[in-house]
């Protein structure tokens, strides 16, 4: 690797950092355009361009098409033990949340779902996709499955931009309880990258689980994309 070709770059990502906090500048504020930034630290636009577009993989800033470049909102960061999901999350952090329902449908358990579910071949299911946007912006895909005789008429349901969770506590009395999930990283189909608005092989974090209701019964398997420049993931250890 050559790294004498990346001093550039990390200089040009140190004087944007610098000038965010020496003007004092708050999230949604313009940086300058590419143009004076150029000839305020003396670099050629392909370098100011690399710079900028690290610190938008890394959530320092945002940019968008024909306006310019913006400091970032600031990542949202979930708790890994908190069971609420990401809408709960995000109003609570403050954010405007939106989902999209891109599929409704009714679906039967294959062998795959059958196994992770518990549920017999052919059971009825379920399937449910939404593009969630947080301030606007596309932050992630989920895809969920759900055991459809728990959820008679889920259907009928107003499933926007409420949390599901709350649908399914107040309409079913159901209760999630806890749940097994893994994260690991995986990259963007052309679909999906559409659909995020980001770049075909983009990186994502990949969700992947299923959760439990009181009686320790599986109700739901999901699995979701995210994009880590918007929404980062904690977990709390204690020691006992």
């Amino acid at each position: 690797m050559d790294f004498d070709g990346l001093r550039p770059r990390g200089a040009v990502i140190e004087n944007i950092e610098n000038y965010i906090v020496r003007m004092g500048l708050k999230p949604g504020d313009r940086l300058p355009s590419e143009r004076a930034m150029c000839e305020m630290w003396h670099v050629n636009r392909m370098t100011l361009r690399s710079g900028i577009a690290q610190l938008s993989e890394e959530g320092v800033v945002m940019q968008k098409g024909g306006s310019g470049t913006y400091v970032a909102i600031p990542k949202l960061v979930r708790n890994l033990q908190d069971n609420r999901g990401f809408h709960h999350a995000a109003v609570a952090a403050g954010r405007k949340v939106e989902s999209r329902v891109l599929t409704f449908e009714r679906a039967e358990a294959d062998k795959k779902l059958g196994r992770l579910m518990k549920k017999a071949l052919g059971h009825k299911l379920w399937h449910l996709v939404r593009l969630r946007l947080m301030d606007g912006i596309p932050v992630s895909l989920s895809g969920i499955y759900l055991d459809a005789a728990l959820f008679p008429g889920l259907d009928e349901k107003e499933i926007g931009n409420d949390s599901l969770y709350e649908i399914i506590r107040k309409e079913y009395g159901v209760e999630p309880y806890s749940g097994e999930e893994t994260l690991s990283i995986a990259y963007c189909t052309p679909e999906e990258a559409s659909l995020l608005e980001t770049s075909e092989n983009a990186a994502v974090i990949l969700q992947s689980g299923t959760t439990l209701d009181e009686d320790k019964m599986i109700f739901e398997f999901f699995k979701e994309i995210t994009l880590p420049k918007y929404i980062s993931f904690s977990s709390r250890l204690i020691r006992r």
